[in-house]
């Protein structure tokens, strides 16, 4: 593969930018180790905004005052998380793996990036990100215990795409609950998932805060999101156990937000207890198409279905 390598800015961010064929890649290492731009068929899609100042704390800090001080800073882009949520301190995330840098170690084939110890955790974060083949992205990450005492954690990579876009699950609605009615902090969102052949169907278009998740298997979850020149597909697969335990219930997570134009797709790894010195691995692949505007809406997840089941 041809795969172009430049340093630039993303959204103000000082970037690495990876491109092969029809798709690039915008990496922030400074920013968490962000994804922060991923740019198919001239389409960008992944919501960013304007970069900020991402205060550190520094090697004596009160972390839990620091989280208060400073607040819930969202930088935008696809990034990793520890699950679950509310072991967070102070309900941010833990912020050496959410906003410190990263270290950077590139070859013709990667780009590695490696966070500095979680305070909070005891973590060490590391996500690699390979182009595979044409228009195709392998997105590894390692939770690696670096403390002294047990962690039970799974790995859960967030990813913000600009509203509108649909997506579509390979199962049932069955599968697929709304969270507000065991969070109240979530309003109904006077909506549900739709049945589309063999798939569900959930659109992500108005500005209504909203909070799904979904429970199957095969590992596998499809975003379409319009261009000018038709529709792209941006497929994410990823491997599933659901005899295994996974924080939050759910292999596949849509949240919506009301105070900025975005929705995410969460996918979640099982919860794994890791003795110092012990890794958890999640790979995925990430799979991109475009398509005229003439395809019919079957034929996109006939042939998506198809890459995914082999």
């Amino acid at each position: 593969m041809d795969v172009k390598v430049e340093d630039t800015r993303v959204c103000g961010w000082p970037a690495i930018r990876r491109s092969c064929g029809d798709l690039s890649v915008g990496i922030v290492p400074s920013a968490g180790g962000r994804i922060m731009s991923l740019v198919f068929a001239g389409l960008e899609l992944l919501f960013s905004p304007p970069a900020f100042p991402l205060e550190v704390p520094c090697a004596n800090a009160d972390l839990r005052s620091f989280k208060r001080r400073t607040g819930f800073l969202l930088p935008g882009g696809s990034k990793v998380w520890p699950a679950p949520e509310k072991e967070w301190w102070e309900g941010m995330p833990p912020v050496d793996l959410d906003r410190a840098p990263f270290s950077v170690v590139e070859d013709a084939e990667s780009v590695v990036l490696t966070s500095p110890v979680c305070r909070e955790t005891g973590l060490r974060v590391t996500r690699r990100i390979s182009f595979l083949e044409y228009n195709r992205l392998g997105v590894t990450e390692i939770f690696e215990n670096a403390g002294n005492v047990p962690v039970n954690k799974g790995l859960w990579t967030v990813t913000q795409v600009p509203r509108p876009f649909d997506v579509y699950f390979p199962c049932s609605t069955q599968c697929i609950r709304s969270y507000h009615t065991h969070d109240s902090t979530l309003p109904d969102p006077g909506q549900q998932a739709e049945t589309c052949g063999a798939w569900s169907h959930l659109p992500v278009h108005s500005g209504v805060c909203f909070k799904f998740g979904a429970w199957y298997s095969p590992g596998a979850v499809l975003l379409l999101k319009k261009s000018a020149q038709g529709m792209i597909s941006f497929l994410k697969s990823f491997p599933v156990d659901i005899s295994r335990s996974y924080a939050h219930s759910s292999v596949v997570e849509v949240f919506n937000s009301a105070s900025a134009p975005y929705g995410e797709l969460e996918i979640h790894s099982p919860v794994q207890s890791l003795l110092p010195g012990e890794r958890a691995v999640f790979s995925q692949k990430w799979y991109f198409s475009r398509y005229s505007a003439h395809t019919p809406l079957d034929t996109i997840l006939q042939r998506n279905f198809s890459v995914f089941a082999g």
